[in-house]
């Protein structure tokens, strides 16, 4: 099948249409202050600056529209201390990459004056939808500068950002509390509290500690942050007052009036040392207090809801919040001259042709439009079979129902080819201890944990115990589901996991890029949450050892908390190698690395490192070896969108513009090299050899004919492009990149993909890599479906995940434990 032609495809940009002449400045406060320093800034800077257009980014960037002295202001806060405001010269937009950051802070600089602004985020009041638990969902927009072949665009995307309703604090507690279990009401249907030592206060003071609150008992209302809720009454709670003891309540009493609950417990702020009692109903949640909490199921639930919206009312989103926040017209904006057009851009896309996937008795194209294979009736390509099964319950089941799942189970496995033997040996657990105990007697190929919820710290401990204690592979499934182990479609998604963990392959893709012994290699970074300060951060790399490139080693590194590069690859790669040619017998003559998690500022670096890396230890692993590599950076986070253009006529106000001056690229921009000239050389030769061709049912790389009906483009009624849609047009000015669709949006707007090619040794024409990585999206061997990125990044980034279970902090010290040597050449994690 060939790609189709071109398709219009809308993006959610607004070209900057002007190159304002600006200059950048130093902002630095001493002493140094963390406080809101925009609004401080504008109180001390505005008058000094008057006849100067000015922007300041709240952090340490100002922008003038005309160069100024160097300057230094004195003021005061408080009383008596003295500040220092100073404002050294920078650098002037006389480059498009200094300009950028220019540029954004003058477009920051009115969204902080005039609304809710956090980073490129901005919120007004236009979006907000209540979520259960007293918390609110608004939408905003993000907003960022990206510069391309056809210059600089501003990025606007829909964002979401969860807020504690702003309310006064007992009806919010009142809220939480209802939601959080069965309350008796009082005769005026009010939901009554509990008392002090309910462990509800406790959940509470968590939650609403550093949350802004205002007094509702006092003329002129106060505002201060709450250090937390006391677990003790109003009316039992004292402080001294003239010499004499009183309680909180007695006070309140006699200075404001009678309390509605004395005997609710009191909220306390701590300021200079000082601890000031407050009765929670004199207090209000302001506006614009961020949830900073994990959401729960519901919650979760709720807010997809709201923010998982189709293109078209993604796009008619974004419109209006740019209308509200006034993003592309507003006085800023004129003072600097600089002008944003108020359409969104039109450019062209592909859609590439659907990849064969190769089954052990036949080949099936791929459904385009749905972005996934038909498995019915297939046998896996290479399906294994379990000679020792367990099953461990941490939940309480029926074993009679059970036995016929579990029968059910191992029929549809035989029709795949994957055998699992109905005799198991069967212990419900209720202790992590009974669990090690269960995996150290029977130690089975596969152990089937019943779990009786979706809690991640028990699953974590399952997976962490198994892989970490025993080697024992497991595959869980919540209790409340085994009876879905009787239907068809619930069962082959089991099936396909298990099979790829205990060393299967699923299904292969017909691969025509790939005639040489070729190694794919990916890798990921995963950083520790906030607010944990002890772990490290965890590397996962995978790098395929055979022809069909379904099957991978595993590796888990770790290294300085938040460092991005990483730090010993040079030692992965040679481990690699030996592998590939334990499997092979042969060297791989390409080596393609994929990168996740790296940003534009890092591409320089990850070039300069890791591509040194990967060099440096093939010659170290055989003497005068030097296969072709090929660096490619997989980026997810982003907020480019795309819809198809056919859908855009029903945007309000239209907010096109067709751009018919765009020309899509030709031959490939790739090595890490300038478009302008320069860079590095990449070889023209194409070395003869290869794999050998399998004529078995297989192996072969033969495309047959045939195929099915594609529309130009996605589902009619939401807007999505199809599965397999490329767009090079919007690429970096100096280095070859592109973004795809590779899967189907379930929900909501799909994420296009954005791959940069740093370096291109084996000379991949633009077609060629693209129609590969897009195969290679229907490699994942969980699923049937394409997944949105090329599978050993994905690979990559489960194991990253999965090693987090494996972090243990005892004593002082925090140690990750490594998987069981014999399970890391399987995908275990999946």
């Amino acid at each position: 099948l060939q790609p189709t032609g071109t398709i219009p495809i809308v993006c959610n940009m607004l070209a900057i249409k002007s190159n304002p002449t600006v200059h950048s400045y130093l902002v630095t406060f001493t002493p140094e202050l963390k406080r809101d320093l925009h609004t401080l800034f504008m109180k001390v800077a505005s008058e000094p600056l008057k006849g100067v257009a000015f922007a300041f980014d709240g952090i340490n960037q100002m922008v003038t529209n005309q160069k100024i002295p160097d300057t230094e202001l004195k003021f005061l806060l408080g009383k008596e201390k003295e500040f220092v405001l100073k404002l050294v010269y920078k650098h002037s937009s006389n480059e498009e990459a200094l300009s950028i950051s220019m540029y954004e802070t003058i477009i920051k600089h009115y969204q902080q004056m005039n609304f809710f602004a956090e980073g490129k985020r901005s919120f007004n009041k236009a979006e907000v939808a209540s979520l259960s638990g007293g918390i609110e969902l608004h939408g905003g927009l993000a907003q960022c500068i990206k510069s391309t072949n056809h210059g600089l665009f501003l990025n606007v995307d829909a964002c979401f950002n969860v807020f504690i309703q702003e309310r006064e604090l007992v009806s919010l507690l009142n809220i939480m509390f209802s939601e959080r279990e069965s309350n008796e009401r009082s005769g005026r249907g009010e939901v009554r509290l509990p008392d002090e030592q309910h462990p509800f206060w406790r959940d509470a003071s968590l939650l609403l500690k550093n949350c802004q609150v205002q007094t509702l008992h006092t003329n002129f209302p106060k505002k201060f942050k709450l250090s937390g809720i006391l677990n003790k009454p109003a009316n039992q709670i004292t402080f001294s007052k003239d010499g004499e003891e009183i309680t909180v309540a007695k006070y309140f009493e006699s200075t404001y009036g009678r309390l509605k609950y004395p005997e609710y417990p009191v909220a306390i702020v701590k300021k200079q040392g000082k601890e000031s009692f407050f009765p929670i109903e004199v207090l209000k949640i302001t506006e614009n207090q961020k949830y900073t909490r994990k959401l729960n199921e519901n919650q979760t639930a709720e807010m997809i809801k709201h923010a998982a919206k189709i293109p078209t009312d993604r796009f008619s989103f974004i419109a209006a919040r740019v209308k509200d926040l006034k993003i592309n017209e507003n006085d800023t904006l004129k003072d600097f001259n600089l002008v944003i057009d108020s359409n969104f851009l039109e450019c062209k896309g592909k859609i590439l042709s659907a990849p064969e996937i190769i089954f052990g008795n036949e080949k099936r194209n791929a459904e385009l439009n749905k972005g996934q294979v038909n498995i019915q009736r297939v046998r896996f390509f290479d399906p294994k079979g379990i000679k020792k099964f367990s099953i461990i319950s941490l939940a309480k089941v029926d074993k009679q129902n059970l036995d016929n799942e579990i029968r059910s189970l191992s029929s549809f496995g035989r029709s795949y080819g994957v055998e699992i033997p109905t005799n198991y040996s069967y212990s419900c657990i209720n202790s992590p201890s009974e669990y090690e105990a269960v995996l150290k007697k029977e130690q089975p190929d596969l152990a089937l944990v019943v779990l009786p919820s979706k809690s991640s710290s028990i699953y974590n401990k399952v997976k962490a115990v198994a892989e970490t204690y025993f080697g024992v592979i497991t595959q869980c499934i919540l209790s409340k589901n085994l009876n879905k182990l009787t239907k068809p479609p619930f069962a082959a998604n089991i099936l396909l996991k298990i099979n790829a963990k205990i060393g299967g392959t699923n299904m292969a893709v017909n691969n025509k890029l790939i005639n040489r012994p070729t190694m794919l290699i990916g890798a990921d970074v995963s950083h520790p949450g906030i607010g944990d300060l002890e772990s490290p951060s965890i590397v996962g790399i995978v790098s395929s050892y055979e022809k069909t490139l379904t099957k991978y080693n595993t590796y888990i590194l770790t290294q300085e908390k938040k460092s991005e590069i990483i730090a010993d690859l040079n030692n992965v790669i040679k481990k690699s190698l030996i592998s590939f040619h334990k499997h092979n017998n042969i060297e791989p003559e390409k080596i393609i690395y994929f990168r996740d998690g790296v940003g534009d500022s890092q591409f320089y670096d990850v070039f300069a490192t890791e591509y040194k890396a990967i060099k440096e230890a093939c010659l170290s692993y055989k003497k005068g070896y030097t296969p072709e590599v090929n660096l490619i950076v997989v980026q997810k986070r982003h907020n480019l969108k795309f819809l198809l253009g056919s859908e855009s006529s029903g945007l309000r106000g239209g907010l096109i513009d067709k751009m018919s001056k765009l020309k899509v690229s030709e031959g490939l921009k790739g090595g890490y090299q300038e478009r302008r000239g320069g860079g590095y050389d990449r070889r023209d030769d194409r070395r003869g050899g290869g794999y050998e061709r399998r004529d078995d049912n297989r192996g072969g790389y033969e495309r047959r004919g045939g195929g099915f009906d594609r529309r130009q483009g996605g589902d009619d009624n939401k807007g999505n492009v199809s599965p397999g849609t490329v767009v090079e047009e919007i690429g970096h000015p100096f280095y070859y990149d592109f973004y795809m669709v590779s899967h189907y949006a379930l929900q909501g707007t799909a994420r296009p993909i954005r791959y940069q090619v740093l370096v291109n040794e084996s000379n991949f024409s633009n077609d060629d890599l693209q129609q590969f990585i897009h195969n290679m999206s229907y490699s994942y061997q969980r699923s049937n479906k394409a997944v949105a990125g090329v599978s050993p990044v994905r690979f990559a980034h489960l194991a990253a995940l999965r090693a987090k279970a494996y972090v243990d902090k005892c004593d002082e010290t925090v140690k990750v434990r490594q998987p069981f040597e014999n399970l890391t050449e399987n995908l275990y994690y999946l």
